[in-house]
């Protein structure tokens, strides 16, 4: 049997490692492009869209509309309005799964607002898919829409963006989330909550209402003139409310409407509020209460309070803090009051106290509360403090 020369098996060898390697490179730059593909498909597309002339940005068969893009591409891009002009929407907006709404850029202001009232819960643009965000544009509901935004998404965030003039009507809140989970809204400009410049009226609204949702950040947002409260968290836990501006809460100023620049307290729900910071935030001329809250792990701390309780009339009697529970399923059951404790108030400035409050004190521990529980310490002002010891709870 002859065998062939070494010389020729080793060119045969060599000639083959080259292709492997060639083939190796082809494969490893393939996975590298199919890397990059994906990349970007899970990073997605930006669509610029311009306001045009189009009547009705909320439609989703003309094309070039807002509703027409979220239809085209759907979910996982940004949606950014590319003209300082008005986007009008005769219904409301839908933001896709993994999407963001907002300007091209900083220079750019544009405006979505109704062109017509749609429907007596009517709401501007709904934020029920998750991940989601609006950031850098103006929401203005010409006191035509119910709710600005509104949503029950997971991680939804609301951005350097402005919401105002919601519908003067019960529950006309501008921003409500119920049920959501990491809800982010900060650096924003809030404004008339169903109110302009009248007072006394039967409609609750907020500028933000929070109902039974989790990990919730309010922080450095710019809020004024609402019918009700100025933040409302009901039912909500892992609460934090930072570095707001909060003024003119509660014009509604008649009893089941008026409310307190800031408030959570259940009545006959049940809801027990779990670690809540309220820190570094600025509250005046609100009517009622600058703050009313109850529950357990709760943190009031370097706020700056004054002019609050500026309601005449006096059969009510707020305070600048207020810490309890004041409802319950009947006047004499406390099956469903919150039991307050860990709570604490401290180096909190309260100023220019307009001297209307219950039992004449600033900050008045209602109730009910553990024993031990509750801890005032450092503030500044108007520091009077009454404690309900008839009102205490295990």
């Amino acid at each position: 049997m002859k065998t062939k020369p070494v010389f020729y098996l080793l060119v045969l060898f060599c000639s083959c490692t080259g292709k492997v390697k060639q083939d190796l490179v082809s494969a490893k730059t393939a996975v590298a492009n199919s890397n990059q593909m994906l990349a970007a498909s899970l990073a997605g597309a930006v669509y610029d869209i311009p306001a045009g002339t189009i009547a009705d940005h909320s439609d989703p068969t003309i094309p070039g509309s807002i509703a027409w893009y979220f239809s085209t591409y759907g979910a996982g891009n940004t949606y950014n309005l590319s003209q300082s002009a008005v986007y009008p929407i005769k219904n409301r907006l839908i933001i896709p799964v993994n999407s963001t709404l907002g300007a091209t850029d900083s220079t750019i202001h544009p405006a979505i607002q109704p062109a017509a009232l749609w429907g007596s819960d009517s709401i501007m643009v709904l934020m029920n898919n998750d991940g989601t965000t609006i950031r850098d544009i103006e929401l203005n509901g010409l006191f035509m829409a119910k709710q600005i935004v509104s949503g029950n998404g997971h991680q939804v965030s609301l951005i350097h963006i402005t919401a105002h003039r919601s519908a003067k009507v019960h529950q006309g809140h501008l921003i409500v989330f119920s049920t959501a989970k990491n809800v982010l809204i900060r650096d924003c400009l809030l404004r008339r909550a169903a109110c302009d410049t009248e007072v006394h009226f039967p409609r609750e609204a907020s500028l933000i209402y929070t109902r039974k949702c989790d990990t919730v950040t309010i922080k450095n947002n710019d809020m004024a003139i609402a019918a009700s409260a100025g933040i409302n968290f009901t039912g909500s836990t892992n609460v934090t409310i930072a570095g707001n501006e909060i003024s003119d809460a509660g014009r509604a100023e008649i009893p089941g409407y008026i409310a307190d620049g800031i408030t959570a307290y259940h009545t006959s729900t049940g809801y027990l509020y779990l670690n809540v910071w309220i820190t570094s935030n600025r509250i005046w001329n609100c009517r009622n209460n600058g703050i009313h809250i109850s529950g357990r792990d709760l943190h009031i701390e370097n706020n700056k309070i004054y002019s609050c309780g500026l309601i005449t009339d006096t059969s009510y009697h707020p305070n600048n803090i207020r810490i309890g529970d004041q409802y319950a399923s009947t006047a004499s059951d406390s099956t469903y009051l919150n039991c307050s404790s860990n709570v604490t108030i401290k180096n909190n400035t309260i100023d220019n106290c307009p001297g209307i409050y219950h039992n004449n004190t600033s900050i008045y521990i209602l109730g009910p509360y553990k024993t031990g529980g509750v801890a005032v310490s450092g503030n500044t002002g108007c520091t009077s403090v009454f404690w309900n010891t008839n009102n205490t709870c295990l």
